[in-house]
């Protein structure tokens, strides 16, 4: 672990400079870096992440990195890379990048490896130059833009069908024990404290079933009336215990509310209806379309869109606010857009508190 943060110091009365970058289970004689003994440096983590837990206003942004403890059944974007290469009947991964010019633009960008993001934002950029098949293409190009379509609706299928691994994970599943932790314990608040706001860009259900695992009420902004509607105002309102003596309000502990900046692979619109509802989306007997935002350049337009600019803007509002603490966990910071809102936050907000947990 390293520290990230100037305001953290030394406690030596001789030094009065910022905390060097110093690994846990590392000492180092050097001139620069004094030799700091572990239990040291354990107390001024442990004082400064109570300070980050006793936030009044406590948010998490999740990525896909919090889900890769769940082994080979979470997928990463090189999985998603072989798995979208690997799907399409009748076309191959060569000729996409042929047609979508992918091999230049990637060289241009400096990108190294398989990029299925930058993949998928080649082919959006090569059907919105060649938008419609008609009798003035030729048929070489008629048949370009026919195999791209259905690469990238191949692609789309494939990414919601590899997301969507949490059914086959048994509910008392030892994989479930970092997110059954990670939820209760955050999640249960002083009543005097907002509830956890968990963001974030997966589109999984691991925070869903972790929370019905240890007991906890998640309030994600869909009724709880069938059919499943959308309902932004719903994060307004919250439970309470009516079968008290106590007077006034009395808040039950395990609640906790979900935003899913980028959509869900349970959720679904239908033509000419604005309405997000839950369902399968790869359940073809109904006429239905998923509703997430797919891994490329598009995202950013798409992110204005509803829901997605509702979700975004509380995350924008909630940074904004007093004695808030941000926690990001497995987020890659590839989302220009959420880069942007924290990055702000940390400029205009004083007393924004920010924990950055990665691997490495």
């Amino acid at each position: 672990m390293k520290f990230l943060n100037s305001e953290i110091y030394q406690q030596r009365k001789e030094l009065n400079e910022p905390l060097p970058f110093v690994l846990l289970d590392e000492t180092n004689n050097t001139d620069k870096t004094p030799t700091i003994i572990n239990n040291e440096i354990e107390k001024i983590i442990q004082k400064n992440l109570n300070k980050v837990l006793d936030a009044d206003n406590l948010l998490i942004l999740a990525g896909s990195g919090s889900s890769l403890h769940f082994g080979n059944k979470a997928p990463s974007m090189k999985t998603l890379w072989r798995k979208c290469a690997k799907n399409v009947a009748n076309i191959k991964i060569k000729d996409i990048k042929n047609f979508t010019n992918y091999v230049e633009i990637k060289k241009a960008n400096k990108i190294k490896g398989n990029n299925i993001e930058l993949l998928l934002s080649c082919c959006d950029n090569f059907l919105s130059m060649n938008p419609e098949i008609n009798s003035k293409n030729d048929k070489g190009n008629n048949d370009k833009i026919q195999k791209v379509k259905n690469f990238l609706d191949n692609s789309k299928r494939t990414i919601l069908k590899e997301t969507n691994f949490i059914s086959e994970l048994e509910p008392n599943n030892d994989d479930w024990r970092s997110h059954n932790s990670f939820v209760r314990t955050l999640g249960l608040r002083n009543k005097n404290k907002q509830r956890l706001k968990i963001f974030t860009t997966n589109y999984d259900l691991a925070f869903e079933q972790a929370a019905s695992n240890v007991g906890m009420i998640v309030i994600d902004g869909f009724e709880f009336s069938k059919p499943h509607r959308f309902n932004s105002a719903l994060y307004n309102y919250d439970i309470v215990n009516r079968n008290t003596t106590l007077e006034g309000s009395n808040y039950i502990p395990n609640v906790i509310h979900l935003y899913k900046l980028h959509g869900s692979v349970d959720w679904i619109r239908y033509p000419n209806n604005d309405i997000i509802y839950k369902g399968n989306p790869l359940d073809e007997s109904n006429k239905h379309e998923p509703v997430f935002i797919y891994p490329s350049i598009t995202k950013y337009q798409l992110s204005y869109d509803s829901p997605y600019v509702y979700l975004i803007s509380t995350f924008v509002h909630e940074l904004k606010k007093p004695k808030t603490a941000l926690i990001c966990v497995g987020f890659g910071f590839n989302d220009k857009h959420l880069n942007n809102a924290i990055l702000m936050a940390l400029r205009t907000n004083p007393e924004l508190l920010l924990v950055i947990s990665t691997l490495d």
